[in-house]
């Protein structure tokens, strides 16, 4: 019963992650730590590796299965991917028929969240001063840059850019404090693919998991390395990040 339990409990999880990153402002990372689940995340992650295909190639796929933590990833995945869908068709459909009031909340969500992050970085003496105006000078500067515009569609070469906005979006998540809807929002591409996504576009779909998968594998390691040794350094920048998508907005 405790081991059904904790495996709704890590469903649950999933879906609050996915719906969390449906919105720009709230981070899925920040529900998997508040959750309890972010370092089991991150591990389970990080072992998908020379080991982990090892063990495939051998043909013993219970151990690959119990070293990457399979029911787990499993559960928490799909719960994600079952938040993506049944939200994804409000939101669109939100966006369509009252974008103002819908970019507003996006605006608070944002301000809030930044705030909040800046509160905890302050209560702790983490805060890092020209970390943060770095990442709002950036994120600012990125959201003048043309390539960064609304996209509309995408075709030939551009599905490059799609997969890597996945990578990029993926590794948000994986962050406390900014969301992957954040990122794909400064990218000019949160409409397009919430639109595709509530449209079931299995093209597009495909294309930007290409590209989430890439993300979760090269980044995971390196995103858990640089918050053990700099935690102070990334999160500052990461507020900057979100201050300065304001403008974005």
């Amino acid at each position: 019963k405790r081991t059904a339990a904790i495996q709704w409990r890590t469903f649950i999880t999933g879906m609050l992650m996915g719906a969390a990153d449906l919105v720009p402002g709230i981070s899925g990372g920040t529900v998997a730590l508040l959750s309890g689940i972010y370092g089991r995340l991150l591990a389970a992650i990080g072992h998908f590796n020379l080991h982990f295909l090892k063990l495939v190639i051998a043909r013993q796929m219970n151990k690959a299965w119990n070293y990457i933590d399979g029911l787990f990833l499993l559960n928490l995945a799909l719960g994600i991917v079952i938040a993506l869908l049944l939200l994804s068709k409000l939101i669109s459909w939100l966006l369509l028929v009252q974008p103002l009031i819908m970019w507003s909340l996006f605006l608070g969500l944002i301000i809030v969240a930044s705030l909040m992050l800046l509160k905890e970085l302050s209560t702790h003496n983490q805060l890092r001063r020209s970390w943060l105006l770095l990442g709002v000078l950036a994120s600012v500067a990125l959201a003048n840059v043309s390539l960064l515009q609304p996209v509309e569609s995408f075709s030939g070469w551009g599905y490059l850019w799609l997969v890597g906005a996945g990578a990029l979006a993926i590794s948000a998540m994986l962050l406390p404090g900014v969301s992957g809807s954040f990122i794909l929002l400064m990218l000019g591409i949160y409409p397009f693919l919430i639109a595709r996504l509530a449209a079931f576009d299995i093209v597009i779909i495909a294309i930007f998991a290409i590209g989430c998968s890439f993300g979760l594998l090269a980044f995971s390691r390196l995103i858990s390395y640089l918050l053990k040794r700099y935690t102070a350094t990334v999160m500052s920048l990461l507020a900057g990040l979100m201050m300065g998508s304001v403008v974005k907005l």
